[in-house]
């Protein structure tokens, strides 16, 4: 379905508007990108969720409800732990969400901008 002439100025508009924000264009490459915490953090995490469960499976098994909470609650802490960390401002990370490196996701995506252009081009013409 082709977009009428003025949905294509409105269109147009927002990505002129988008584009000229730094602030914004920076928030959302550094949001998309998957963060992984420190081989430590990884590690403390990871045993805390361990444990959690533990507590859980235990407070389940002996009708502790609240040992079962507990549990729940140190599990989700250590997830959180795990993979809560946050690389410096000055190291971005070299990955996306699909693990292909970001350089070729801006390459596949610029070569999305300059098919859309040239649809808009024909269609104009």
């Amino acid at each position: 379905m082709a977009l009428s002439d003025k949905e294509q100025d409105i269109l147009a508009g927002l990505e002129r508007e988008l584009a000229s924000d730094p602030q914004f264009v920076t928030s959302m490459t550094q949001s998309h990108r998957l963060h992984f915490g420190s081989g430590k953090r990884i590690i403390v995490g990871t045993l805390a969720l361990v444990a959690g469960i533990t507590l859980l499976l235990v407070g389940i098994t002996a009708h502790l409800i609240i040992l079962g909470v507990l549990g729940f609650a140190v599990m989700v802490a250590g997830a959180f732990w795990a993979f809560s960390g946050n690389p410096s401002p000055n190291q971005p990370s070299s990955y996306s969400f699909t693990g292909a490196p970001v350089k070729a996701k801006s390459a596949f995506m610029k070569n999305l901008e300059d098919k859309w252009e040239e649809r808009r081009n024909s269609q104009n013409n």
